[in-house]
């Protein structure tokens, strides 16, 4: 887990933030947080117009990224600058999420929170669960 934010001011608001700051803290172990991760319901911000599409950013090695929050009031400082994703949004699992974008993708949790983290389509792929083909 690559940390993108440093931890000062963060309150949680829910029990995917109070792991994801303690696992950041050293006081969970990875494993535990990413089980609670993946079960829990992820914040994706929708561009309005139908069919909507979520928000993605080219990372510097051209890389698709998804841009995910641990809650919709997190997700508002980012999406300032994306108007266009500013009313519409849904909640979901992280898996059921990837389903339907595919696993080639990085994901962004809580970019520009004061806590949170990237991971690349590599990780993300390690993350689900095997799938038969």
């Amino acid at each position: 887990m690559r940390h993108i934010c440093e931890m000062t001011e963060f309150t949680p608001q829910n029990e995917l933030e109070q792991q994801l700051q303690q696992a950041q803290n050293g006081q969970l172990a990875p494993e535990r947080f990413f089980q609670t991760l993946l079960a829990a319901p992820l914040y994706m911000p929708m561009e309005g117009r139908a069919p909507g599409q979520p928000l993605m950013v080219e990372d510097e090695e051209g890389t698709r990224v998804l841009m995910l929050f641990t809650s919709p009031e997190r997700a508002r400082p980012f999406i300032a600058d994306y108007p266009e994703y500013a009313e519409t949004g849904v909640q979901e699992a992280l898996p059921a999420i990837l389903a339907r974008l595919g696993a080639e993708v990085g994901v962004s949790l809580n970019p520009g929170a004061p806590l949170g983290f990237d991971l690349g389509p590599e990780q993300v792929r390690e993350l689900l669960p095997e799938t038969p083909e």
